[in-house]
């Protein structure tokens, strides 16, 4: 795949910090592209982590974008106990940063001492796939239920805080738009993107979801059937699928479809 404008996409990875506590990650999802399903361990100690976090800020310039948990999740389990997570959001807030959070993990409530104060500069994005919990057990055997998460949500609305829910990846077979944008309370925002297949040298780009072999093409063509399925809501925006782009080139992890696509035509 080659982009209309290189140039876009190089100043967006520029622009970008993620900042990933833990080298692998405890909910392993069969479908990560990151492929850092494992064990989370600390990448530092907490005091290191704080440590460095801080040379960094005080030697790079502010990123419009800083991201906790775009590789791995930030909230394990073992966040409990090793604290590396909030020791990263001591030090933004410290250096007066704003961050995007990004999590499946039910312990990000604990750290609301910390993020109510700053909900001007923060945001949480909480990943929901599906409503289908057997299916997600084994598609996220490590991770809380959606019930759960969807809960966890409502309650970090209610703090004042600044949430997403993100059906991204978009699972074929798995997610049902509407039945996702019904369970959400209607003041939270939800963005859909389709779960992609990245490209590796000698590989087909296709993945096997419970059974069931998907190619890219596959993906995108039922992700924006769904879409139209769902039809047009003002809370909901769709990521562009991974195998279309805008005209300027722009990276379609920042593009988002217009209503306009949402004609029985659209994506055809």
């Amino acid at each position: 795949m080659r982009w209309a404008n290189p140039q876009a996409l190089f100043e967006f990875w520029c622009d970008l910090w993620t900042l990933n506590p833990y080298d692998r990650c405890d909910f392993r999802c069969v479908y990560c592209c990151t492929l850092a399903q494992g064990v989370s361990r600390p990448k530092m100690p907490a005091d290191a982590v704080a440590a460095q976090l801080a040379l960094e800020l005080a030697t790079d310039p502010p990123k419009p974008e800083i991201v906790i948990g775009g590789a791995s999740d930030p909230y394990p389990p073992g966040e409990a106990k090793h604290r590396l997570t909030r020791r990263i959001l001591e030090t933004l807030i410290g250096w007066n940063r704003s961050f995007h959070i990004v999590t499946k993990g039910l312990l990000v409530e604990r750290d609301l001492d910390l993020l109510v104060p700053w909900a001007a500069s923060c945001r949480v994005q909480v990943s929901v796939s599906s409503l289908n919990t057997a299916a997600l057990a084994e598609l996220e055997p490590a991770a809380p239920s959606p019930q759960e998460r969807l809960a966890l949500v409502e309650r970090l609305a209610r703090a004042g805080l600044d949430v997403t829910v993100a059906a991204t990846p978009w699972i074929p077979g798995m997610t049902d738009a509407r039945a996702l944008i019904a369970a959400v309370p209607p003041s939270i925002p939800i963005q859909f993107g389709p779960l992609t297949v990245f490209p590796h040298p000698g590989r087909e780009r296709a993945i096997t979801i419970l059974g069931r072999k998907y190619h890219q093409e596959d993906i995108d063509r039922l992700y924006l059937e769904d879409r139209r399925r769902a039809g047009h809501h003002a809370r909901v925006r769709w990521l562009y699928p991974a195998l279309r782009q805008r005209d300027d080139g722009t990276p379609y992890l920042l593009s988002f479809l217009s209503p306009d696509d949402l004609s029985p035509a659209a994506g055809a």
